[in-house]
């Protein structure tokens, strides 16, 4: 046990100065001529860190709405919790806005109590611009997956809803801050209750996904809030995970701020396995991550540290070797380039008595081994100790 905890001690000693060494990608400007649209649109594009670290790594991106005025909050939320492992990396696409009202508001307000009276109506000719335009030029130019997040916030939020409606395959995830839902006498209110009405009668088994929240906003726009929220709780599926909270001393232009960092957990929350749910073993391991791939459209592994604590609970605790190596193995397999993870396995060998083979692991995970780093000198000082025993044993 003591071995084990002193790993960890050199692990996050390692990780930390990895942080505090890597180096942040700015984020750069881009842009495409939409022929939908009849102009040309400006993008900002968030690339994560590791994207230029290895050309295999493919990353689910994330479209924001009025993005070079959110852009920094929600790339940097987002990094924060990839770097605590509760997020996956992703690619940040910030949408510029030239008409906004237009752009976003999927009908034309005729509600004369609003001040927009006459305002909107292109939200589904945007949404075509989206998908049939930008998403492939993103998907071509950079290294992506197939999931994707739609986000906005007040009028934004209300095309994040429409879009969910009327295009519930384009996204696979949807955050709508504060969304506009009183927008042209509640049409959009009535336009979503058919859609869950029907998506239930269907028993759909596409797996989505809806974060949506609100603020202190009251009278109408909080009354037609929750009218909204009862019908998707009311009709919502099996396959469609819904989160809406309020934040009632919070004013409706931070509601985005308030609500983003729940967003992504609420969404990526299932990434981490339960411990308890882990030391039943790799078989409910597989399991678990088999389901959350098929959630999510997209391979995902376990992390590397959560096998590495449940291999050295079946090898500390349970005393459960076999198991233990089994999982140290699948580590190995997952994670071919960590020395780590060759060093666990090297621990269960040697617990087993097969120095050996406790040996081969340590020299791969001396191969795979940063020498600035300070964990390299504890796996030399285990390999001159499994050389030791070797000999001992002749």
């Amino acid at each position: 046990m003591l071995k084990h905890l002193t790993r960890i001690i050199l692990t996050i000693a390692v990780l930390t100065t990895h942080f505090a060494n890597a180096s942040t990608i700015a984020p750069s400007n881009d842009g495409l001529y939409s022929k939908i649209l009849d102009e040309q649109r400006q993008i900002v594009i968030q690339l994560p860190q590791s994207y230029n670290n290895n050309q295999n790594l493919t990353y689910p991106v994330l479209y924001l709405l009025s993005g070079p005025t959110n852009l920094a909050h929600t790339a940097g939320t987002l990094d924060r919790l990839n770097r605590s492992g509760a997020a996956p990396e992703m690619i940040v696409v910030g949408i510029a806005n030239t008409d906004r009202t237009r752009d976003l508001a999927p009908t034309v307000n005729k509600d004369p109590r609003s001040g927009f009276m006459g305002s909107g109506g292109g939200g589904d000719k945007f949404l075509d611009f989206i998908e049939s335009e930008l998403i492939p030029y993103i998907d071509k130019k950079y290294r992506t997956k197939s999931f994707k997040i739609l986000s906005g916030h007040s009028i934004g939020g209300l095309l994040v809803i429409h879009s969910l409606y009327t295009r519930p395959q384009l996204f696979q995830a949807h955050f709508a801050f504060s969304p506009a839902v009183w927008w042209s006498d509640r049409m959009t209110l009535a336009q979503t209750e058919t859609f869950f009405a029907d998506k239930r009668s269907k028993t759909t088994k596409e797996p989505n996904f809806l974060y949506m929240n609100i603020g202190n906003e009251g009278g109408g726009m909080r009354k037609i809030y929750d009218e909204l929220e009862s019908s998707i709780k009311r009709n919502s599926t099996e396959s469609f995970t819904f989160k809406s909270e309020a934040f009632n001393n919070e004013p409706h232009n931070l509601t985005s701020v308030a609500g983003l960092f729940n967003a992504y957990r609420s969404l990526f929350g299932p990434l981490n396995m339960p411990a308890a749910q882990a030391q039943q073993g790799l078989t409910a391991i597989k399991h678990y991550y088999n389901d959350i791939s098929h959630r999510f459209g997209y391979e995902i592994p376990p992390p590397e540290s959560m096998i590495n604590n449940t291999a050295y609970y079946y090898l500390d605790s349970k005393k459960q070797t076999e198991e233990a190596i089994q999982l140290f193995e699948f580590n190995v397999k997952l994670y071919p380039d960590s020395a780590n993870a060759y060093d666990g396995l090297a621990d269960a060998f040697e617990h087993n008595g097969q120095i050996d083979k406790a040996l081969q692991q340590m020299t791969l995970a001396l191969k795979h081994g940063d020498k600035s780093q300070g964990n390299y000198e504890y796996f030399k000082k285990h390999q001159r100790k499994l050389l030791s025993m070797l000999q001992s044993n002749k």
